[in-house]
């Protein structure tokens, strides 16, 4: 999808001048996309499955039942996303900070390419796990998931908070260090998904969406409160500290659940062995998990 877009916003760049380019490109994508996914899928079903199903006829109320609650959590999510641009808008005279909010988060956002590499890939699997009862395989995986985005996007995360003045100024203007502030706190939301692991897929995954649809729906109401609070007096530093907040509740309600219920985190925080008890403790922590893969299989 990313690739494809890419290639189609260069080619409709160069061959045309539009400020509509964004628009037509994301179409064609979604077209493109589309139509090769499904050919795809029906081509790799129709070699896998061979001679008479047996299937079982879902009622749509069960589908609903199942999907409406994702629904609710995306809807929360969308909340999330532009709620602060918004309240930006409507607080602040100087709409230019809305530009500068936008660049800074889409700038420190880039670790969604490691996160949906890693998530994509894991998700699957965490569900047939918990389908199959193997708890202590499904720990072993849920942290070495947390662990891998750890060492993945932590460092960039960091690298980018680090030179975040020079790639702000650099990239897009000297007026945009001006965010660098809020990019910061941006960053520290993104470094809390990373040590916590991403608990809104652990739980979906395992059937509880519908508590994690009330989770996101209560910090998205506490993001659109702290917003209103914050953003007349601090701007965009308090727009991005208000993310901050919410981030840590959400990760932080739903640790303590997954504790409670599954009788483990999935947080692995990344290089804590180093800090505690040297290399040792990281190797210890290691084998430890093995062996509950093992004890599961």
């Amino acid at each position: 999808l990313a690739i494809t877009n890419l290639t189609v916003l260069i080619v409709l760049t160069v061959l045309f001048t539009n400020k509509f380019i964004p628009v037509y490109g994301y179409l064609i994508t979604m077209c493109i996309v589309g139509s090769l996914a499904t050919f795809l899928v029906f081509r790799t079903f129709a070699e896998q499955i061979t001679g008479d199903l047996t299937t079982k006829v879902m009622k749509a109320v069960d589908v609903l039942k199942i999907s409406a609650p994702m629904f609710a959590t995306k809807s929360a999510f969308l909340i999330l996303g532009h709620a602060d641009i918004q309240m930006i808008l409507l607080m602040r005279e100087d709409t230019a900070e809305v530009g500068i909010y936008q660049v800074a988060w889409k700038l420190i956002m880039f670790n969604k390419f490691f996160k949906n590499s890693i998530t994509s890939t894991a998700a699957p699997k965490l569900s047939e796990l918990h389908a199959r009862g193997a708890t202590a395989e499904l720990k072993h995986v849920a942290k070495k998931t947390t662990m891998l985005l750890g060492y993945t996007v932590l460092p960039f995360l960091i690298a980018m908070v680090i030179f975040g003045k020079p790639l702000l100024g650099g990239l897009y203007g000297r007026e945009f260090i001006a965010g660098y502030n809020a990019f910061i706190f941006l960053g520290v939301a993104q470094m809390i998904t990373a040590v916590l692991g991403h608990v809104g897929m652990f739980l979906t995954m395992t059937g509880k969406q519908n508590l994690y649809m009330r989770i996101v729906i209560m910090a998205a109401v506490m993001n659109i409160v702290l917003n209103a609070l914050w953003i007349p007096t601090y701007g965009i530093t308090g727009a991005a500290a208000a993310n901050v907040i919410s981030v840590l509740f959400t990760h932080l309600v739903a640790t303590v659940y997954i504790k409670r219920n599954f009788g483990f985190t999935i947080a692995y925080p990344p290089l804590t062995g180093l800090f505690r008890r040297g290399k040792g403790k990281a190797q210890t922590q290691e084998s430890e998990d093995m062996e509950d893969s093992n004890n599961g299989n």
